[in-house]
């Protein structure tokens, strides 16, 4: 569609908005599918990656919410602190270690064309 005319510009967008949805919507679909399934798919030049997710581990909050001493800072103390080995010291394990948690997620891609 050539755009010559405010008209057809209203036309256009209204057909952008329409197939926008119906992308989305179909994009919903497939990532609660792979999502389900916790598996990668490629079909032609459309890729759908799963990423499972993974847990970071808060060490320094961890090592802070407990009292130690100083000395550990400076035992442990790297260009920056080694808060995995301070909790370490104090005994704290990544059971007992909170940590942010990204989740699964999906992504979407169209591979252009050999």
């Amino acid at each position: 569609m050539i755009i010559r005319t405010a008209s057809d510009l209203a036309h256009a967008l209204l057909d952008w908005e329409t197939k926008r949805r119906e992308l989305n919507a179909l994009e919903v679909d497939i990532t609660a599918y792979m999502l389900e399934t916790g598996k990668s798919a490629q079909v032609g030049d459309v890729r759908a990656t799963y990423y499972a997710g993974r847990k970071t581990y808060q060490w320094e909050q961890a090592a802070r919410d407990h009292k130690f001493p100083y000395e550990l800072l400076v035992q442990y103390e790297k260009p920056t602190y080694d808060w995995k080995g301070i909790c370490e010291h104090l005994g704290i394990t990544q059971e007992n270690c909170p940590f942010t948690d990204t989740g699964p997620r999906v992504t979407l891609k169209l591979d252009e064309p050999k």
